[in-house]
């Protein structure tokens, strides 16, 4: 009988799985060994090794091991094939999500964002192209400390809530004009998006113009951050620069798990 079956190390190298998969494919009842000895080691037949082979092609494919079972339930009977198509439809959704977040992220390398933040020199004012980005924003007046944090979280629950759309670059604020800090100033809050969002209780979805703008980074507490502003304003007077567009502000880090002292800032103003 051991003859016509296949040693666990035959078995893998035909299937492409390695021993530690087929233990874990057989723990969930995906590929159970035809022959089990006393001592541990398995062995399968030969007409297993189409089943290990659809297991190796659905795990490279992303499928995880609820949707692999539903599918060798169809292919076993036990399902009807209709039961597929959702598992299909749903993989293609998250396969489209995650190429668009790899190259959102592609971008961001590509912009040379990653050098700037990393740059030890970041107070010193720079000249730098901006690529133009799909965002989904939110305008209102009022008071910074009090707008900006209740738009973000506007923003934030609204792409949060459809399914399809991923958040790809850390939040930002437009100063549309400056007003009264504390009662009327022009604000736009928002983020960088793909897929398809739904815009709705004054959510709006566009395309922030790139160009050349003059960039600075601020490390420390929100309330310093007119530090880098004086710098940018003072580099761009010196160099003969003309603002351009309204300022921008790009929160780089998360103030929930960041000290207050290492919070960064990137401050950005539009210029020719």
């Amino acid at each position: 009988m051991t003859n016509e079956l296949l040693a666990i190390g035959s078995f893998s190298i035909l299937t492409r799985l390695t021993p530690k998969a087929l233990r874990y494919y057989e723990e969930k009842g995906l590929l159970m060994p035809a022959r089990k000895e006393i001592t541990g080691y398995r062995f399968y037949s030969f007409e297993q090794v189409s089943r290990g082979l659809l297991l190796q092609r659905l795990s490279g494919l992303g499928f995880g091991i609820q949707e692999m079972k539903a599918i060798v339930d169809v292919i076993d009977g036990r399902s009807d094939r209709s039961v597929i198509s959702p598992i299909i439809e749903a993989k293609i959704a998250d396969v489209r999500g995650r190429v668009e977040e790899l190259e959102g992220i592609r971008k961001v390398l590509e912009r040379n964002d990653l050098e700037r933040i990393l740059d030890m020199s970041q107070d010193i004012p720079k000249v730098v192209d901006i690529a133009p980005m799909r965002v989904v924003t939110k305008r209102d007046k009022g008071a910074y400390g009090e707008v900006i944090p209740r738009l973000l979280g506007e923003v934030y629950q609204a792409v949060v809530a459809q399914p399809q759309a991923r958040l790809v670059g850390p939040p930002f604020t437009i100063y549309h004009s400056m007003g009264s800090c504390d009662v009327d100033a022009d604000m736009e809050v928002g983020a960088p998006v793909t897929g398809p969002v739904v815009a709705e209780n004054g959510l709006e979805v566009r395309t922030l113009v790139g160009g050349r703008a003059v960039t600075a980074v601020h490390r420390g507490v929100y309330e310093t951050v007119g530090e880098a502003w004086t710098r940018v304003l003072n580099y761009i007077q010196e160099n003969g620069y003309r603002p351009t567009g309204p300022a921008r502000e790009f929160y780089l880090n998360d103030p929930e798990v960041t000290p207050t002292q290492e919070l960064l800032t990137e401050v950005q103003l539009p210029v020719e």
